[in-house]
């Protein structure tokens, strides 16, 4: 069982091409060993599509909130700040937190959750006001370093 066992791995791990496995597979503990394997794909692949579905379900659900919470006045207010920064900021790279750290200096309010951004910059990428072009390591320390979206106008 230990050598049909180092096989499996090894045909999990890509080290037998496909050659190789139509000659083993007349070998019935071997077509054992692919049926497993293919087995082991589909439920990681279910698993991760699974996860992908909930993760984007929670962040959508978050943002929504986010948005509700601070109004639709804040938001339409806030998409114009967006816009006229970027009359400011043509072509330069930039990340929602440089939008509204430059919009609070303008004297646009504070929503009561800095998630509400979410909800404008898709509206943004939905309207074609910009594009995202890479990720980029948040400035505030309050987000610990964090990972967010780039973004240009396009």
């Amino acid at each position: 069982m230990k050598e049909s066992n180092s096989l499996y791995f090894e045909i999990l791990n890509g080290l037998y091409t496909d050659k190789d496995l139509s000659d083993l597979k007349e070998d019935p503990s071997v077509e054992r060993q692919l049926i497993r394997v293919k087995r082991s794909i589909a439920k990681a692949y279910k698993k991760s599509l699974k996860k992908t579905n909930m993760t984007k379900d929670l962040t959508d659900e978050g943002i929504k909130r986010a948005i509700d919470h601070a109004g639709k006045p804040w938001a339409n207010k806030a998409l114009n700040y967006l816009d006229n920064f970027l009359k400011f900021n043509y072509g330069t790279p930039f990340m929602i937190e440089d939008v509204s750290q430059w919009s609070y200096g303008q004297g646009l309010t504070e929503p009561p959750h800095e998630r509400a951004w979410g909800a404008i910059a898709r509206a943004a990428i939905k309207k074609g006001f910009i594009k995202r072009v890479g990720i980029g390591q948040v400035k505030r320390p309050k987000a610990h370093k964090a990972n967010a979206s780039v973004y240009v106008k396009p």
